[in-house]
């Protein structure tokens, strides 16, 4: 998950898993500089529980990654919520609709 090919989502929250901080991954990514004040993530009495919430969609990829990042911390527990879920044929189906005008 911590390659250079690693969905930009999956970064963010391994990033908050370790305590740094999520933007430091997207200015790695994007190029810039970020500096910020950090935060505690919210913790329960047993487990820390994280809210993942994706807008657009989420692929099966996404959650693969980070439920890897899930069995890494046993401490962590994710929560998702998504408006879609996403594969490769309703990507390229936005994309086509996106392209070609509909008579």
């Amino acid at each position: 998950v911590t390659s250079g090919f690693a969905p930009l989502s999956s970064r963010i929250i391994q990033a908050m898993t370790l305590g740094t901080s999520p933007m430091d991954e997207v200015a790695k990514v994007v190029g810039f500089d970020y500096s910020e004040v950090p935060q505690p993530i919210c913790q329960t009495a047993q487990k820390n529980l994280i809210l993942v919430v994706f807008v657009g969609g989420l692929t099966y990829m996404e959650i693969a990654a980070i439920r890897l990042i899930e069995k890494q911390n046993p401490d962590i527990e994710f929560v998702f919520m998504t408006t879609n879920m996403v594969n490769s044929s309703t990507i390229l189906k936005s994309i086509v609709d996106d392209v070609i005008p509909k008579k």
